[in-house]
């Protein structure tokens, strides 16, 4: 590596001969600078940011370009997904209608249904036009510690939520006025008790 002769020195990169007060300092060299001039410096540096810039620009342009392909195939995938969909339903239309009717009306029937406690052998007799979402209206109550039914909190607190289990006992047509299921729902809590069973409703 060139030294630095009468204030001046050989630039290792470019060559040229310059002030020393054109190199950087660096301690560990014999006269205490850069074997690169400043100019040269700053050169590779520009040309490392530049290299260093394409490349990121390239990696993104890759990941775009991936993107954009899979974005193509999730739409021919969602297209082809639709169309089978819809030449399935085509297909199949009145076999669908027909279990989706059944489906609905097994779980929206209205209808008489018991609650009973696993541990006690305890029931709680109730109807509603829709049961299913009567029993999540009870639990809702049950959780919150104000049911209407004191005899049926008291003992959910005591033996937990797992305690208990939910049957519909009959449905009964969509139609089917209040009236009807208020008897309907004697009848069953009426034929319990005769049979011996424990029951929460007073």
């Amino acid at each position: 590596m060139p030294r630095a002769i009468d204030g001046m020195k050989e630039c290792i990169r470019c060559h040229e001969i310059k002030p020393v007060s054109e190199f950087g300092r660096n301690s560990q060299a014999y006269d205490g600078y850069r074997g690169d001039c400043r100019e040269c410096v700053n050169h590779r540096r520009t040309v490392r940011r530049k290299q260093k810039q394409e490349l990121e620009r390239k990696r993104e342009t890759r990941r775009m370009r991936k993107e954009r392909k899979a974005r193509k195939e999730l739409e021919a995938t969602r297209r082809k997904s639709a169309a089978q969909k819809a030449e399935y339903h085509r297909r199949n239309k009145p076999s669908i209608n027909a279990r989706h009717r059944a489906n609905y009306l097994s779980r929206n029937n209205p209808g008489t249904y018991i609650i009973t406690n696993t541990i006690t052998d305890t029931v709680y007799v109730g109807q509603s036009v829709q049961p299913e979402s009567r029993w999540r209206q009870h639990r809702r109550a049950l959780r919150k510690f104000n049911h209407y039914n004191t005899l049926f909190q008291k003992a959910w607190n005591q033996y937990g939520e797992s305690a208990f289990i939910f049957e519909v006992v009959e449905r009964l047509p969509l139609q089917v006025s209040k009236d009807v299921l208020k008897i309907a729902e004697r009848e069953l809590l009426h034929k319990l008790i005769r049979e011996g069973k424990k029951v929460y409703n007073k």
